[in-house]
């Protein structure tokens, strides 16, 4: 069939038709995190209740207390576009810079015709950060603030764009989202079940508890600012985690972040 032809019946639009043939791509080419589980308010509901009676999984205070921190990244690196060790960064659907400055990392997205989206990768692997990956226990927090009025970001797992969590395109607060493999869903909800909102303009701590793996699905918990703000299954073969990254987004231009003080944690 002629794509023209086709894409006239369904009435897509250019950044639908985009969007959908990356699904219809990853679907195809990348199984290991295609097709993601979403579980509805029943399990969000429980997850809460279960969390926030336990006071070592509250908190990030808690949290922490009971690891060791064996990794601090503060960008301490003369400016420039050398992320340093360990990090790479990817775009697509348009131009993401990166650059340091005065110890933190800045992504800048000039063109938000396309919707592009960036992301700086590090490689928990190599011997000059871990040498190793996460294990169900650890975890990691990064700071983070939208620059621009509008734009997403947040953090990534694994290298995949399949496994990200974060804030919303659009200006003023928005819920923390997770993408399930179609479109972005709120992970973070109150007491009354009612999704809860940040300002991405504030600085704000996100941090990822790696809660469990059993060899066919793995749960992350996130945090804001210290709190337990929600959690969010994948299905992955992966009982350790050996990449981690933060990702950005926008459909305006100009759209500017950073990112800084990033820490990970892990059992003694």
């Amino acid at each position: 069939m002629n794509p023209n032809r086709f894409c006239n019946r369904i009435c897509l639009n250019k950044s639908a038709l985009r969007i959908l043939c990356a699904a219809l791509f990853l679907a195809l080419f990348s199984p290991a995190f295609a097709g993601q589980p979403t579980p509805g308010m029943d399990w969000h509901r429980h997850r809460r209740l279960m969390v926030m009676a336990d006071p070592n999984l509250a908190t990030t205070e808690k949290i922490k207390s009971h690891l060791k921190s064996i990794f601090v990244e503060d960008f301490n690196r003369p400016d420039g576009k050398d992320l340093g060790p360990g990090w790479s960064q990817t775009s697509h659907y348009g131009v993401v810079h990166e650059s340091l400055s005065r110890h933190h990392l800045h992504l800048e997205i000039p063109d938000g015709k396309d919707i592009p989206w960036g992301s700086a990768t590090l490689d928990l692997d190599n011997p000059a950060i871990l040498g190793h990956g996460l294990h169900v226990g650890d975890y990691f927090e990064v700071t983070m603030r939208r620059l621009s009025d509008q734009g997403s970001l947040g953090v990534e797992l694994f290298d995949s764009d399949q496994l990200r969590v974060g804030g919303d395109l659009t200006p003023g607060p928005s819920s923390l989202k997770s993408w399930n493999s179609t479109t972005w869903v709120p992970i973070s909800f109150d007491d009354h079940d009612k999704a809860v909102t940040f300002d991405w303009n504030q600085p704000h701590v996100l941090g990822v508890r790696f809660d469990d793996a059993d060899g066919t699905r793995a749960t992350f918990s996130y945090y804001i600012d210290g709190a337990y703000a929600g959690s969010w299954p994948i299905s992955t073969a992966n009982k350790t985690l050996d990449k981690m990254g933060i990702y950005v987004q926008s459909k305006t231009p100009a759209a500017t972040f950073e990112f800084s003080h990033l820490n990970i944690y892990c059992k003694p």
